[in-house]
């Protein structure tokens, strides 16, 4: 769906950079105060699976206007029924995991069970270059193992 109408025009390397930096900067931030609801349900005596409830109930919100900005910009697109069930069986997983990470960093506390949990990035990583092919090439594939 390149080029279509609501398509912005393209940037210049640096404006890309400083984009892309940004972000990064909100990932980081964002992701940093993931645990930060868990940690004041943790200190207040309550149940870490109430931390699960109230997560659940905000994700449509962060959710649907993340969806209609990418319907307004021509990015987003009815997905076929095949696509939809794998979609639903990547989110029933991924939540199936997060379920299990609060009862980690619950029973391991954060400075060892956070931690431990994002090795599922390695994990997937390791499957995509493996198993799947991606990073073809001799210098991305060292670069990738070298980081």
């Amino acid at each position: 769906l390149e080029g279509g109408a609501h398509s912005p025009p393209p940037a210049d390397g640096a404006a890309r950079r400083r984009a892309g930096i940004a972000l990064a900067v909100a990932t980081g931030l964002l992701d940093g105060s993931l645990m930060a609801p868990f940690r004041a349900c943790e200190l207040s005596g309550g149940d870490p699976t109430s931390y699960l409830v109230s997560f659940g109930l905000a994700l449509p919100f962060v959710s649907a206007p993340s969806l209609v900005a990418a319907w307004l910009r021509g990015k987003a697109r009815l997905l076929d029924r095949e696509s939809a069930g794998a979609g639903l069986a990547a989110g029933s997983l991924w939540a199936l995991g997060n379920f299990a990470s609060v009862h980690a960093v619950a029973g391991l506390g954060q400075a060892v069970g956070f931690p431990l949990t994002q090795v599922c990035v390695l994990v997937s990583s390791l499957y995509g270059v493996c198993c799947f092919g991606e990073l073809p090439g001799h210098r991305a594939r060292g670069l990738f193992f070298t980081a």
